[in-house]
């Protein structure tokens, strides 16, 4: 039996279920730097099976018991997406809170500071497991939500409306390691969730590839189609259960539970704040593992909007098809695609609605 000769730095032992005398060891090392071992019980293991930044993975046994069945050895550079939403964020229980800055939304204030605890949260969690680079999108309405000077430092901020491709995930691409969405809401209909909504207001149900969905599952998709995994998803309970749901190997931080659309059981920032920072490094350290959420081949969309003219105008984008008075549906050969032009569908309905004024 060789024995491995490179001193680890830091690392962290993962017991093996159902083998107690097997430890697994996630360890941080510069992509120069490399461990060399043998193990006669499991042999190496192809990077390839691995995630897809790792620069090895090692089968070695150092002695027994215990057996140390595999070390994974990342690079250096680890760079994070989060995608930031309001009405699933600590404290928020209705619209007049998180709507956006005017005198209908008289919490606004409060909002934007619970909204950015939350994403200060994750920012430490992300960097104690290893995170470098990390870009945050403010995803919520007019996307001008996040106190940027509150911000952990070194966090960059995507903010702003209206000239991005990607909606709520604008700024992500291939360079990513994983995806967190933070403050995110439930689908339209979804029961106990607060502020249930279908991506949109005048929006009524959405359809993707014939299931209903939301924009956890859309933002997944997203992601997906860039080759980036969805990580952790923060918001309430029901739709944290969503997320599990519909996402292969999700972790998720429930910040409430609702009893209704407008009403439920808050937990104090002062544990949210930990249990979100808690759940973004374990989220992080299981990134290897969690598959990114790739919808491949034609992709169809459905919108059932809430009222007529709002369907009226998206209804003559080419390629629209009109179901019935309220609900449009079109197809394109792949997810981003269908995406761009879900965009230019929810981009119109209100010009119908100012049509009736």
């Amino acid at each position: 039996m060789r024995r491995l000769v490179t001193r680890l730095p830091s690392y962290r032992k993962e017991p093996v279920r159902n083998e107690p005398d097997v430890v697994h060891f996630v360890v941080n090392l510069p992509l120069e730097q490399t461990a060399i071992a043998a193990d006669r019980h499991a042999p190496c293991t192809d990077a390839s099976q691995g995630h897809r930044h790792a620069s090895k993975l090692f089968a070695l046994e150092l002695s027994h018991p215990p057996i140390v069945r595999r070390v994974t050895l990342y690079n250096d550079d680890m760079k994070v997406y989060i995608s930031v939403d309001i009405e699933g964020a600590t404290g928020i229980v209705s619209f007049s809170q998180c709507g956006r800055p005017s005198n209908e939304h008289y919490d606004f204030g409060f909002a934007r500071r619970m909204l950015t605890h939350d994403v200060n949260a994750a920012v430490r969690g992300l960097r104690e497991a290893g995170a470098t680079e990390i870009v945050v999108k403010d995803a919520h309405a007019t996307c001008k939500n996040l106190l940027v000077d509150e911000l952990e430092p070194g966090t960059q901020l995507i903010s702003g409306f209206g000239s991005g491709k990607d909606g709520m995930m604008d700024g992500i691409d291939e360079s990513f390691d994983a995806a967190l969405l933070v403050g995110y809401h439930g689908m339209a209909g979804a029961l106990h969730a607060f502020m249930e909504h279908a991506l949109i207001g005048g929006l009524h149900r959405f359809w993707l590839n014939g299931k209903l969905a939301g924009e956890i599952a859309m933002s997944a998709a997203v992601a997906g189609a860039y080759g980036v995994p969805l990580v952790l998803v923060t918001s309430d309970l029901a739709a944290c259960k969503e997320a599990e749901e519909d996402i292969d190997g999700v972790r998720t931080y429930p910040t409430k539970e609702g009893y209704g659309r407008f009403m439920g059981r808050l937990k104090h920032p002062s544990e949210t704040g930990p249990g979100i920072q808690g759940a973004a490094r374990a989220a992080l350290e299981a990134a290897s593992a969690i598959p990114p959420c790739v919808i491949k081949g034609p992709t169809t969309m459905r919108a059932e909007f809430r009222n007529v003219e709002e369907a009226d105008l998206p209804a003559q984008l080419e390629g629209v098809g009109r179901i019935d008075a309220y609900t449009l549906e079109w197809t394109r050969d792949n997810l981003m695609a269908a995406h761009r032009t879900a965009l230019n569908v929810f981009n119109l309905p209100m010009r119908g609605r100012q049509s009736g004024t």
